[in-house]
């Protein structure tokens, strides 16, 4: 064994040196152990969020089997763990087709996010659900599949139909209220019968032409139904005299935009109907009655309802007159066109008689 020829100093400082780089080492054995219980502490953190979400989590290969699934996605499946993992996940899916859709859009874009599908629960129960989505990567960022959370929403789509339901039901109703007044009206007055029904279903189409929404076209026709309706309250007499009525019975008659805005004001319809019916013998230009409002002023409601009146009345016979026919009431709109009349609704009027070939329908309602 060869000597070691190191002096006294010389072996002093070498153990200083390896004194210190055991130190060293110590310390880093000490970092590395914490940063082990800190990797612990993350991993135990993430399965507890992982179990304890509302939602369920999910994870599938790239052939679409489950590698994993909390406990959420147990209950809203209704598989326990042994039965699900490994399980493909088109198994879940009511339409296969939804599931090459998802799989397509996943791979296009890495990701999905609310996904409305319909999955199916182990005993057969359909589930209204939404998938957000992404491919889980590898440490080489290669894809192994997809992670997600899916969030049940059969309960709330539930809540959405059952409104739409009553949404329906009321209309119906408030459809017949209507047709109940008007009816009422037409037996008091027989000049009038249908009158309102032509009007309605003028400004319907009128509305329609003009792009507006359906709910909106749908308040229109059930205004344009009842848009008379204030002359329940103007004598019979009045109503249905043969001559020329007098500057007194024309100012009775028209009371009747604010009688018929006074009846319906208080119920509560889902579109401006009383303010349509105050508002449709107002005049672009303002000469029009009760308030003499000018231009957009007016509801377009009004506006629509006002054309469709003035075409109808002209075209029909009335009490004390013959009708005057179509092409004098479509001269009277067009002559009145930015005057008395909204110009935008006048077009349209005149487009769908004279391109669409409109007509009326004089049959007993």
């Amino acid at each position: 064994m060869a000597q070691d020829r190191r002096t006294k100093p010389q072996l002093l400082a070498e153990l200083d040196r390896l004194t210190l780089q055991v130190g060293e080492l110590r310390t880093r054995l000490d970092g590395l152990s914490g940063m082990d219980k800190s990797v612990r502490d993350g991993e135990r953190m993430l399965h507890n969020l992982f179990e304890g979400s509302r939602d369920a989590i999910y994870v599938t290969s790239r052939d679409g089997r489950f590698v994993d699934i909390n406990r959420a996605g147990l209950e809203l499946f209704g598989y326990s763990r042994e039965d699900i993992i490994g399980r493909e996940a088109s198994q879940l899916y009511h339409c296969p087709h939804d599931r090459a859709r998802f799989q397509s859009e996943i791979e296009q874009k890495g990701f999905v996010r609310e996904y409305e599908v319909k999955l199916k629960h182990k005993n057969g129960k359909l589930l209204d659900c939404l998938l957000t989505s992404t491919v889980w990567l590898s440490d080489d960022h290669e894809p192994m599949g997809y992670q997600g959370i899916i969030r049940d929403i059969t309960a709330h789509k539930q809540q959405e139909e059952n409104l739409r339901q009553s949404f329906v039901k009321m209309q119906r109703t408030m459809e017949g209220i209507i047709h109940a007044i008007s009816l009422t009206l037409e037996i008091r007055d027989p000049y009038t019968a249908g009158h309102q029904r032509r009007v309605s279903d003028l400004a319907q189409a009128i509305a329609q032409e003009m792009q507006l929404p359906e709910k909106r076209v749908e308040g229109i026709r059930l205004a344009g139904i009842i848009h008379d309706i204030g002359k329940i309250y103007i004598p019979a007499e009045i109503l249905s005299k043969p001559g020329r009525i007098s500057e007194i019975e024309f100012n009775i008659i028209k009371l009747h935009p604010e009688v018929g805005y006074d009846i319906l004001k208080n119920i509560e319809f889902p579109w401006p109907i009383a303010p349509s019916v105050l508002q449709h013998h107002e005049r672009w230009n303002g000469s029009g009655y009760p308030a003499g409002l000018v231009g957009e002023a007016i509801l377009l409601e009004a506006r629509i309802l006002c054309v469709a009146d003035v075409i109808e009345v002209m075209a029909s016979h009335r009490p004390y007159r013959p009708a005057l026919g179509l092409d004098k009431a479509l001269e009277e709109i067009l002559r009145n066109r930015g005057e008395l009349y909204d110009p935008a609704v006048v077009d349209v009027a005149i487009r769908l008689f004279e391109e669409k070939h409109y007509t009326f329908n004089f049959a007993p309602w």
